[in-house]
């Protein structure tokens, strides 16, 4: 409850901030029934506080009162987001190394390294690698949102050739175009000037773009740019 004291002397037990208190005016900072502070006024007058005083630093009160409970929830948050960020990383790297593994023993078996596999033992492989190429995108989103959370993603800008980009991108993206019987018509000028840019993430964006399109085209249609309605053929 907010105290209002006119004369520290009459408690035996006050001990004032400054020897030359004489009153006090004290109002708690309480939010939902909990006191997160205390805003205390002291005089070197006698009843140095009236009830317009109090009601002032009432009001006051209220307001610092949901601005320390808004600062304390951001900092809650903050810390949650710096957890999770965290925990995407450390997972993400721990998935690395069991598809490393997975990917390399199925090519290797795909190579006839365990003896000739036949055409439906391929096919499997070719799921099982295909798959597993799926999850290495998703784990390495996981890590680039993880990256920019915490301010560690890097870029390295440099000139950049695009007809090298697209012709990178579609070397993994053309076998699940071909799978689909799809045609990937491709337009890109010879004079073509070069760009600044990191060249793994004009790759990265680039993929994801193409892949939609593939999703999303029905089987044995094509894919080339965006027509004037913004959709793809």
């Amino acid at each position: 409850m907010p105290n209002m004291v006119p004369d520290v002397s009459e408690d035996e037990d006050y001990v004032p901030v400054l020897p030359s208190t004489r009153s006090q005016l004290t109002v708690p900072i309480a939010r939902e029934n909990r006191v997160v502070g205390i805003i205390g006024l002291e005089s070197d007058q006698l009843n140095g506080f009236d009830l317009e005083d109090l009601n002032f630093v009432v009001r006051l009160a209220d307001h610092a009162a949901v601005s320390i409970t808004n600062a304390q929830l951001y900092e809650e948050v903050k810390r949650a987001n710096q957890y999770k960020s965290e925990f995407v990383s450390i997972v993400a790297h721990e998935l690395k190394l069991p598809m490393t593994s997975i990917k390399g023993y199925s090519d290797l078996l795909a190579m006839g390294a365990a003896g000739q596999p036949t055409e439906g033992q391929l096919q499997f492989l070719n799921i099982i690698r295909s798959n597993v190429e799926r999850m290495n995108t998703l784990v390495s989103d996981l890590l680039d949102i993880s990256r920019i959370e915490t301010g560690r993603l890097k870029l390295e800008m440099r000139p950049v050739e695009m007809p090298l980009v697209v012709e990178e991108t579609l070397r993994t993206l053309r076998k699940h175009i071909e799978d689909k019987q799809q045609a990937l018509l491709i337009d890109v000028p010879a004079n073509l000037p070069k760009v600044m840019g990191d060249k793994s993430r004009l790759i990265q964006v680039l993929a994801n773009l193409v892949s939609n399109a593939y999703k999303y085209t029905p089987s044995g249609g094509s894919i080339t740019r965006p027509d004037r309605a913004g959709c793809f053929g």
